[in-house]
C-alpha cells in the first residue's frame, strides 16, 4: 500500500483506541521513536483494512498462489482471500483471530516446524 489517505485518520483512531497492552519494546523507546512506530502501525493497519496483495504458500501441498490479506475494521481478524479462486475453491482461504496468534516466525526460525511440501 503506497498511499495512506489521511482522511481515514479519525475513523482509524476510533478503532484503535484500545491499542496494544502496556510494556514491551515500545515502552523502552524514546517518545520520538514511539511516535514513529505508532504512525507506522496506523499506516499498515489502514492499508490492511483495504487489503494487500500477497503470495500464500499452502501448508499441505506447498503450492504458491496469489491472494489478498486484509484485517477487519475492529482489528480482530486477518483474512487470506484467493485472488483468482478455481471453480471448486472458496475465495476465502483462511480467517484467523488476531488475538489468538502467539508467535510469528521468519522462514529460518520456522523451518523445523514446516511440512516437507513447503520446504521444497
Amino acid at each position: 500500500c503506497g498511499h495512506v489517505d489521511r482522511s481515514e485518520e479519525e475513523n482509524f483512531e476510533r478503532t484503535s483506541e484500545r491499542g496494544p497492552g502496556e510494556g514491551g519494546a515500545c515502552s523502552m523507546a524514546s517518545p520520538a521513536e514511539r511516535s514513529r512506530l505508532h504512525e507506522f502501525v496506523k499506516d499498515f493497519a489502514k492499508c490492511a483494512i483495504r487489503g494487500i496483495l500477497c503470495d500464500v504458500v499452502d501448508g499441505g501441498s506447498g503450492s504458491v498462489f496469489s491472494a489478498f490479506y486484509s484485517i477487519d475494521a475492529p482489528l480482530s481478524k486477518l483474512k487470506l482471500q484467493r485472488s483468482a479462486p478455481q471453480p471448486h475453491q472458496e475465495s476465502v482461504y483462511r480467517e484467523l483471530e488476531l488475538g489468538r496468534i502467539r508467535d510469528i516466525l521468519d522462514f529460518e526460525a520456522a523451518k523445523h516446524q514446516l511440512p516437507e511440501a513447503v520446504l521444497r
